[in-house]
């Protein structure tokens, strides 16, 4: 059975406090054999004290009692946070108007009048019991947001007004790190700028947002998040804010990275390389568009390895690639194509302009201490695709240029326009 079907088919527990018997026994029955579970008290310390213990689902409190009425025990319980929301049902003769101010004043939902009449017992319990399970699986299932699902709640101007235990759980923050703080707060230095603008034009065009982010967590560390943003409103229809849903896939896109990194210079691999060059071929057949590869290759590497060591060599290519990352640009694709060789992959680039980019890759992998007592050069081939052109051709012209640029001095920038039928 579910939990919130157990809760409904749950028998409803009715605390009764009255200090005459007679009252408790009639009371009891009655409740009893409508399918109640019911438990009584005598007095008003000892009722408070069975509530404490017990939090039923409501009680039924005799406003006339000895050493402690009716309303003092109300208010004793409403100041208790264990029995604060637990409703309180008055059982009495007095119906003076003051009388009832003063038994709502203490915190009292409803009265019941003595003596009272059978079928309006049962109905006013019944109504408050209901109000009562439903305020608890509303309570429960609120509770079960908060632990489990990651939610942050801002403004319209993009102040955090509430954060989920989940999403303090996994951020590491504190309610005060987040609440009252822009929602600006939380970007990666990975990312190249906030969300926050965009989600606010969703919102206040009342759309719907959705969106894979990083975000910053304590000190610092990345969390990648599917963000479901919608926007919340007030009776009037006003856009007051977005509520902000997320689904952490960090731990999917550290695979997923691993499973597209080479491993020694944390560039792109092959594997996704050949995805990236298979994504734009597709589009220079469909619609046209020109792309262009970078095809670089150190320069006598094999003799850094033979004379410096494997290690050494592992270095050369971490710098290098360090150099390559910096020097290209976002919407670039860089990657080791396998050995000494890398490739850059310039989306909507024509052959001269990827030259001008391999040669300032030239200058600066030359221009570098590798700290290894000797120069490090690369020999580049670039070539640009059109819509009649394979992939295969594509690098293979790249492979012949390079290949040129080896034969004639190395250190130098061949583009494939430059080949001349070889």
């Amino acid at each position: 059975m579910k939990k919130l079907d157990f809760l409904r088919n749950a028998k409803v527990r009715v605390l009764v406090i009255d200090d005459t018997q007679k009252n408790l026994e009639v009371v009891g029955q009655l409740l009893t054999d409508n399918d109640y579970n019911v438990t009584v008290a005598n007095n008003g310390e000892r009722g408070i004290a069975i509530a404490r213990k017990l939090v039923p689902d409501i009680i039924l409190l005799d406003v006339m009692m000895p050493e402690l009425n009716g309303y003092e025990v109300c208010k004793r319980l409403k100041q208790d946070s264990v029995t604060e929301s637990i409703p309180v049902i008055f059982l009495t003769a007095k119906t003076d108007q003051e009388d009832l101010v003063e038994g709502f004043s203490a915190g009292a939902v409803d009265y019941i009048t003595k003596p009272f009449v059978k079928d309006e017992l049962l109905a006013r319990v019944g109504t408050h019991s209901e109000l009562s399970i439903k305020r608890a699986q509303e309570h429960m299932l609120s509770n079960i947001v908060d632990k489990y699902v990651l939610e942050i709640i801002i403004d319209i101007e993009g102040t955090i007004k509430f954060a989920s235990a989940a999403f303090l759980e996994l951020t590491g923050y504190v309610e005060e790190d987040l609440v009252n703080k822009s929602f600006k707060e939380l970007k990666h230095p990975d990312s190249f700028r906030s969300e926050l603008s965009d989600i606010l034009d969703s919102v206040h065009n009342n759309f719907i947002y959705y969106k894979e982010i990083k975000i910053k967590a304590k000190n610092d560390k990345l969390c990648v998040l599917k963000l479901f943003v919608e926007p919340v409103s007030c009776i009037s229809g006003l856009i007051t804010g977005a509520q902000c849903f997320m689904v952490d896939v960090t731990s999917k896109k550290e695979l997923e990275h691993l499973s597209i990194t080479d491993k020694l210079t944390d560039l792109n691999n092959r594997q996704k390389l050949d995805e990236v060059l298979n994504y734009e071929i597709n589009q220079t057949t469909r619609y046209g568009s020109r792309f262009s590869v970078i095809l670089l290759d150190i320069d006598d590497f094999k003799r850094v390895n033979d004379t410096k060591g494997h290690l050494v060599g592992d270095e050369v290519l971490v710098q290098l690639a360090k150099i390559l990352k910096l020097s290209v640009r976002d919407s670039d694709t860089v990657g080791r194509w396998g050995g000494e060789e890398f490739l850059v992959i310039l989306p909507k680039a024509d052959e001269d302009e990827a030259a001008i980019v391999a040669g300032k890759l030239k200058s600066s992998i030359a221009n570098e201490d590798f700290k290894i007592g000797e120069q490090i050069t690369a020999s580049i081939g670039v070539a640009s695709t059109s819509k009649e052109m394979s992939l295969i051709s594509l690098l293979g012209y790249a492979d012949k240029a390079l290949y040129k640029a080896k034969r004639h001095g190395k250190n130098r920038v061949v583009k494939a326009t430059e080949l001349k039928g070889e």
